[in-house]
Formats: structure tokens, sequence, C-alpha cells
């Protein structure tokens, strides 16, 4: 579906710039199972630059010999086998793949590495790999910490992007989390958020941090960012039972309306009424020097229109780290 739906928006195969958060298999699809390596080797997908948050590299001679105990890990927490295999295909610097060969690492703060073809648009890296952020006990969550007894979630690490086209700004930031929190299946999660966000800003569109979770969008979040409009993309009834209920009333509060890829959770989403399910894909359209942005679904049986903040309060300035 994703090959087909690409090909249709672009009228091609070539994509200029492919970056993927963080490694965790629902974003990345499984080396040899689909997602990105699908596209690239299924599919004949070419892509110009792949942006990488700062994990590790495999340093050895075949890409074939590479496993947990032979990447030089250098950003890490949790880990399991579908990330080790991923890093091996993604990362390998001497035999290289199709991916590894384009790899650049994340550039904070950077408005070059990635660079949209419009005028009047930037696209900026407002933090990576939680650089910066300490753990509860004072360590920095941006270490080799995969065989520490209470690592970090992968979730922890995302890439964050401030999109800017003309006046509207976009916030797209994988599963960033926003409470430090052991959850009750041992996953230990980093408020990333709350340092992060006065770096974003306000915005006019969210992405919604990890589908909803519980964990994220936390008050810091999404009172600073106050998007008129938030996405979350999650799936249909999911196991995570995304998006959280509490998650869903802090977002309530600052946006007009909470659009839904999916009838996702009810019990969470259905008590409010912006909450808008769309069973499949979220379009935004921005015109070139618009004053407003439109949301619909693909055969347009659901269209909204939105002001475009003109005022916004200011950013602070992004930490180089």
């Amino acid at each position: 579906y994703v090959a087909k739906r690409l090909e249709e928006i672009l009228g091609k195969k070539e994509i200029d710039v492919l970056v993927l958060t963080h490694v965790h298999i629902d974003h990345h699809g499984g080396y040899k199972r689909g997602g990105i390596w699908s596209l690239i080797e299924n599919y004949g997908f070419t892509f110009k630059k792949y942006v990488d948050r700062d994990i590790g590299t495999y340093n050895g001679k075949h890409f074939s010999d590479c496993d947990k105990d032979t990447i030089d890990w250098k950003y890490v927490g949790s880990s399991s086998s579908t990330a080790v295999q991923w890093v091996c295909y993604a990362t390998s610097s001497i035999d290289k793949t199709k991916l590894s060969s384009i790899r650049e690492i994340a550039q904070s703060c950077s408005t070059t590495q990635i660079q949209p073809p419009d005028a009047n648009s930037e696209i900026q890296i407002i933090m990576h790999d939680a650089l910066g952020v300490n753990r509860p006990k004072g360590d920095p969550v941006a270490a080799n910490l995969i065989d520490d007894p209470e690592p970090p979630n992968e979730n922890d690490y995302s890439i964050c992007l401030r999109v800017k086209y003309g006046n509207f700004v976009y916030a797209t930031c994988g599963d960033l989390d926003g409470t430090f929190i052991t959850s009750p299946s041992l996953h230990y999660y980093d408020d990333i958020e709350s340092p992060t966000a006065p770096m974003m800003g306000e915005v006019d569109l969210m992405n919604v941090n990890h589908h909803g979770s519980e964990y994220s969008s936390n008050e810091n979040w999404t009172q600073t960012l106050k998007p008129t409009v938030s996405v979350i993309s999650c799936g249909l009834n999911n196991k995570f039972n995304h998006p959280h209920i509490n998650a869903m009333t802090r977002i309530n509060e600052i946006s007009e309306n909470i659009f839904l890829t999916n009838d996702c959770y009810a019990p969470s989403t259905d008590p409010f009424p912006n909450a808008v399910k769309v069973n499949g894909d979220v379009i935004v359209i921005v015109p070139e020097n618009g004053t407003r942005f439109l949301v619909k679904n693909q055969d347009a049986t659901i269209v909204k229109t939105y002001v475009i903040k003109k005022n916004k309060a200011a950013k602070t300035k992004c930490k180089e780290l």
C-alpha cells in the first residue's frame, strides 16, 4: 500500500530524503520483512539521503557477520533482535548496503541537512538521541546503555523535526516520550518532550508522539506547541490501546480537532466530539502563500479548513549538542 501511495503522490520512485525517527519495527518495517527494506529491495525505490539517529555502526568486513556483539553501539538503551538486524543493514560501513551507503547522522539544530525544494520552506532537526537529557539518577540518556539493568526505551532517542512552509508549522517527533516512569511491562521511559518543547515552539499541526501513548504528549509539550490540529497514527483496535484517554484529554484542551487514522481504541476517543476517525490516510494541504490549511481524507468525504496562525509564540533557540 505504501509503495503504491508514494508513487501516486510523487509520480516517481525517487525520494530526496528518508528520515527514520528511531529503530522500532513499526517504524522501519524490519529487515527482509517489509517497510523501508521492501521499498528499496522489492519495489525499486531510491533515496538520495538517509538521515538516521546516532545509534552506532557496524564496522566489520562482512555485513552477514553482524550481530549485537559486533556493532559499535553509541547511543542505545533497550534493544531487540529486529533492531539488531536493522542496525546491521542500515549502518554497515565497510560492506555497504543500499541504505548504509547513503546514511547520515542527524545534525542537531540543522536547517540544511534536510532541504525541501519549495521556496519559503524549512525543516529543522530540533532533537535527536535525547541529547542533553539526563535520567532521574543523573546520568545521560545519550550513552551506550544496552547492558544497563534499566535501559531507556528506544522511543526516547527519536528524531524530532520542525517543518515550516510559509507561516505554517508542523511538528513530527516519532515516539518521543514525556514521562520519567517505569511501565508495568518494565519499559523505562524518560521525559524528552519537556526540554524539546520550547525549541519547537507553537505550531499549527502536530503529529502526536508515540501514537497517543499514556507516557507522551505531556502538559509541557501540549501547552507549548498548542496545535490547532493534532493527528494520531494508530492501528485499528490495537493491542496497546493507543491512544490513551489521558493523552487525548491533554490534546483535546488545545486542538480544535484530533484526526485518527483508524478507529484505534474507542473507549479513549469516543468521549471527545472533536475526534475525527478517518479510517485511512490523513491528508494535509497547505497552499503556497496561503492563510488557511486543509485536512481531509482520501475520498474527500471529510474536509476541514483551519486558519494558519500568524503570531505564534516565539520558540527558544535550538541547542546545538
